[in-house]
């Protein structure tokens, strides 16, 4: 290659270059060396190309700009500001290689944003053909960089399906259009009549709706069409929607040859497409298909016992690290035939306003999701079945946990709509209260700076409070010394550091008062806007006149070209037109994107529309029964832990001064109660079981206290003194202080009246508290240092460096085989790049080689604490879906899933049975015989009853009880008898989708 290298843009070039690359960014090394990457990556870049039939004679490579000063580099706009100074130049020297070019591939952020002219985020359009104004018709296909691939190994496979595009489009004469379309559409039809899919039933099929809306229990949900596949490249497309499919606006050539649509026919279809999805013997795929079981519920099929895999969920299965499972980066990874078959229609198309598309692209869009949902399931089943142990725990937790989620996010939970509103006002008062004591603790020369300005919401005002000159100061009168700085500034130099507001950050100062005010006013402004939200409200505002007595132009046009008539005139204001709307003698008509309101007597006002925000946003059937509808999911994180969306409903605070009224406003159905179960210490006792740790086994086989028995070795004292001190709830702790480590040091942060009432067993109670911070934090190898901070964070506990060092050191002293078992952890996953958690599931960690030795050294630490929590959360899935599995659900139903604990809700009249029978759920996994694990140590859950989810009371005299109900909880989920005989029939004969 040669250079060809400009003032400020190092180029490399080949003898034919077809493909412009545009670079990421370089070091002054390689830049002052005349390089364009570095050798790792050039390596990398060449070895893909070579593997897609192209040499470095097809490309030339532009630097977007000069090295970055590594003091912007971590500055959105430092970085833009840059970059900007030479894009006239890099523009210019991409046009010299744009007459033969064919395609343009910017590596990376940067590349893409010098190409773009905009900020712009490369995992977001990474993999689709663009164009841009700089481009012109060349089309263009951002991709990762190579050195951020060498960086994180996990995003290897979705670079290199990327690349593949590039071959592709190649084959295609480098046409975008010819490429994408490739005639798979040929085979997709509209089908108003299923008469031939019914005499001929397929073994396997892929099921998609296409809908207005996204939540089936919206009430302005609409299913237009429902698409099926059972082979590959047709698609039977079954329009549903009367009002769509009779458009005449968007009849295509075929679709109008088609019957109209009327409600006999509906019914059929939906009478047709039931037996056909009911079928036991027809296994129903789907891609994120738990969104589509539930429309599909909405026309009365019932698909979820018969709902036979996910291919989103397998995908989690061959890849938990891939950045986004959609089906179109499935399908560009795993069916590159299918490769952007639904780009062009993503970016034309409002996919809110799926009623307005025309019949031709519906069908041609809707039948290549069931098509490539139908390939990709073929192809990830083959995949995922070569790691039994893997697919085991798909066919025993994933799945059935995803059946089950649907019955879960079907029912809901109870929303109690007047605590809400009361939560609602009571953070309101105590955010004013708390904004208005700041500004009176705040100092005047900070006040005066900023002019009125006063939001605690910007960090340079807070900023400029804490830190910043005539600024607040600690007890003894000195001005606050910042330890730690913003991301952006923070290798820049003196006084351009920025000091950071972060909470992490601010806890080094909490014991001054100001700070706690702050913290706590962030946290409920946070609470407030995130969580609890508020209604939806109308505001009405007056216009002003102008000095005329009538108002601007713009307003005067609007209301005339509305109402036809001149403001003033009761008549003309009484009247109707297209888009105005009357309410009690005032009309509201449009005015942009806002409303206005004009009264009898000619008086406008502006409408304000505020949207519900918050959990008001997601409440449904207000008047009746209030309720939420979270979704669930399994794929979001890369542990296969729980996640929840709409609205987030496992991240309810359990600590906090809010935290009760927040859980008051969860309430059962009426004649039920809640009844909520989570797993004891459960990620202790499976790292206990997995490093063999015999002393931690041990306390578990006699029902010990693991936090006590921690708390008294770090303590320096006996088990037995220990426990003797927590019941001395009559001794004083300043009576018999020298017999208790840290006693004193306890007593001196106390004033005389606490000292006077504190025992020895509140002690004790304190030294627990903070083992627990002991045990959490140590689990899985924290050093003393992030040990330390952790305490502090996540307890409030304060310590010295070398009391954090001895804590830890006593820790390991006491439990030693944790340290081996991190170490074993450690050599494994270097060694295989992966581990597994005790039932099997992979948790893959490429990332172990990365160039980066912090991220390499992240991939070790996740090795340890991965399989840990995933194991634990599994746990807590198998006892929700068993017991879904067997019970009557108007008796006992699940509501919430949070990471290892399940709440349901239980008839009244059977609240103690429920109680001990899902207990019993919880502690009697059948790990033996799903896994053959023998389990050496006892697993526990502890369980609560109540009226809402903050009165929940402890109930430890409960028993696990095995229900009169019970079902052979011995067979794996796919062979019980909830999902019917189908099961046995399809092991007996295969499935197509097996294959």
């Amino acid at each position: 290659m040669k250079e060809a290298n400009t003032e400020n843009l190092n180029i490399r070039e080949g003898k034919n270059p077809t493909i412009i690359v545009i670079t990421d960014a370089i070091s002054e090394t390689l830049w002052d060396a005349s390089r364009v990457m570095s050798v790792p990556a050039a390596k990398f870049f060449i070895t893909q190309a070579n593997k897609c039939g192209f040499s470095q004679d097809d490309f030339v490579f532009i630097n977007p700009s000069p090295p970055i000063p590594a003091e912007d580099a971590d500055s959105a706009s430092r970085l833009g500001k840059f970059i900007a100074e030479y894009r006239e130049e890099f523009v210019e020297a991409l046009g010299r290689y744009l007459p033969n070019a064919r395609l343009i591939i910017p590596q990376g952020n940067l590349a893409l944003r010098q190409l773009s002219g905009r900020p712009s985020a490369i995992t977001k359009s990474r993999g689709t053909f663009k164009t841009y104004s700089s481009t012109g018709t060349i089309p263009v296909l951002p991709t990762l960089s190579p050195m951020n691939v060498l960086a994180r190994p996990e995003v290897n496979d979705i670079y290199v399906s990327d690349f593949q595009q590039v071959r592709s489009l190649k084959d295609h004469s480098w046409n975008v259009d010819t490429f994408l379309k490739g005639g798979l559409d040929d085979g997709y039809d509209w089908c108003l009549d299923l008469s031939d899919l019914l005499e001929n039933r397929p073994k396997a099929m892929a099921v998609d709706l296409e809908t207005v809306g996204l939540r089936a229990l919206e009430p302005s949900y609409r299913v237009l069409c429902v698409s099926l596949t059972s082979e590959i490249g047709s698609a039977y497309v079954v329009p549903l929607d009367i009002d769509y499919w009779n458009d005449a606006t968007l009849f295509s050539n075929e679709s109008a040859e088609m019957p109209r649509l009327n409600t006999r026919l509906r019914s059929k279809l939906i009478a047709d497409l039931k037996e056909l999805i009911e079928d036991p013997d027809i296994a129903i795929t789907g891609h994120n298909f738990k969104f589509d079981v539930h429309g599909l519920a909405t026309l009365g099929i019932n698909v979820q016992d018969n709902w036979y895999c996910d291919s989103m969920q397998l995908a989690f299965v061959c890849d938990d690290n891939m950045l986004t499972k959609t089906l179109d980066d499935c399908t560009r990874r795993w069916v590159p035939e299918m490769a952007g078959y639904a780009d062009d229609f993503n970016a034309r198309v409002d996919k809110s306003k799926m009623h307005t598309v025309e019949h031709e692209d519906m069908r041609s869009y809707a039948g290549g999701d069931t098509d490539a949902t139908y390939r990709l399931t073929k192809v990830l089943l083959k995949e995922a079945k070569e790691d039994r142990r893997n697919w085991d725990a798909y066919t025993k937790v994933q799945m059935p946990s995803l059946r089950t989620f649907v019955k879960m996010e079907r029912q809901g939970i109870k929303i109690d709509v007047e605590a809400l509103t009361s939560l609602g006002e009571d953070i309101k008062a105590r955010e004013q209260e708390l904004y208005h004591r700041l500004l009176q603790n705040t100092p005047s020369p900070v006040l005066r700076r900023h002019e009125s300005n006063w939001n605690f919401g910007s960090p340079n005002f807070v900023r400029d409070i804490l830190f910043g000159a005539g600024g607040i100061k600690d007890d003894s009168g000195k001005s606050l010394k910042p330890t730690e700085f913003t991301k952006s500034t923070r290798k820049l130099k003196g006084d351009d550091r920025l000091p950071s507001t972060s909470k992490d950050h601010l806890i080094n100062f909490q014991h001054i008062d100001y700070v706690r005010d702050y913290m706590e006013y962030a946290t409920l402004k946070k609470m407030s806007g995130t969580y609890v939200g508020s209604d939806e409200s109308v505001v009405v505002e007056p216009l002003k006149r102008l000095k005329s007595g009538g108002y601007t132009a713009k307003v005067q046009e609007a209301v005339e070209n509305a109402l036809g008539s001149d403001l003033g005139k009761s008549k003309a204001v009484r009247r109707r037109r297209s888009g105005v709307k009357k309410d009690s003698g005032s009309v509201d008509i449009p005015f942009g994107k806002q409303r206005l309101r004009v009264d009898e007597s000619g008086n406008v006002s502006k409408v304000i529309y505020e949207p519900p925000t918050g959990f008001w946003q997601y409440l449904q059937n207000r008047e009746e029964c209030p309720k939420i509808h979270p979704s669930f999911y399994l794929h979001r994180t890369v542990t296969g832990r729980t996640a929840s969306s709409d609205p987030n409903a496992q991240n309810i605070p359990k600590r906090g001064a809010l935290a009760k009224s927040f859980r008051k406003i969860f309430v059962p159905t009426e004649g039920y109660s809640f009844i909520e179960s989570d797993l004891s210490q459960a990620e202790i006792r499976v790292a206990a079981w997995m490093a063999n740790e015999r002393k931690m086994i041990d306390i578990y086989k006699a029902d010990g206290d693991i936090h006590s028995a921690t708390a008294a070795t770090v303590m320096g004292v006996s088990f037995d003194k220990f426990m003797k001190g927590k019941a001395m709830k009559d001794t004083l702790l300043i009576d018999c202080v020298s017999d208790w480590a840290g006693a004193s040091q306890k007593l001196r942060e106390m004033n005389k009246s606490e000292r006077d009432k504190y025992t020895v067993s509140d002690f004790c109670d304190f030294k627990r508290f903070q083992a627990k911070a002991v045990n959490f934090g140590f689990l899985y190898g924290m050093g003393w240092a992030g040990f330390r901070r952790y305490a502090r964070i996540d307890y409030g506990i304060d310590m010295t460096e070398q009391e954090a060092v001895d804590i830890r050191n006593a820790y390991f002293a006491e439990y030693p085989r944790l340290q081996q078992w991190h170490r074993a952890m450690s050599e494994f996953v270097q060694k295989n790049t992966y581990v597994r958690a005790l039932h099997g599931a992979l948790r893959r960690l490429p990332n172990v080689e990365s160039i980066d030795e912090n991220i390499a050294g992240g991939s070790v630490r996740q090795a340890i604490n991965s399989p840990v929590q995933r194991f634990a959360s599994d746990l807590g899935l198998i006892a929700m879906t068993r017991l879904a599995r067997d019970v009557d659900l108007n008796l006992i139903r699940p509501v919430m899933f949070i990471h290892d604990a399940v709440i349901v809700e239980a008839r009244n009249d059977i609240l103690e049975d429920a109680a001990s029978a899902l207990r019993f759920y919880m502690e009697t996994p059948p790990l033996k015989n799903w896994f053959g694990l023998n389990v050496p140590l006892p697993i526990k859950a502890d369980v609560s009853v109540g009226s809402n989810l903050a009165e929940m009371e402890e109930r430890p005299d409960i028993e696990a009880i095995k229900p009169s109900w019970y079902q052979s909880g011995e067979k794996p989920p796919e062979n019980n008898n909830t999902l019917g005989k189908a099961w046995a029939k399809k092991r007996q004969r295969g499935i197509v989708l097996t294959d």
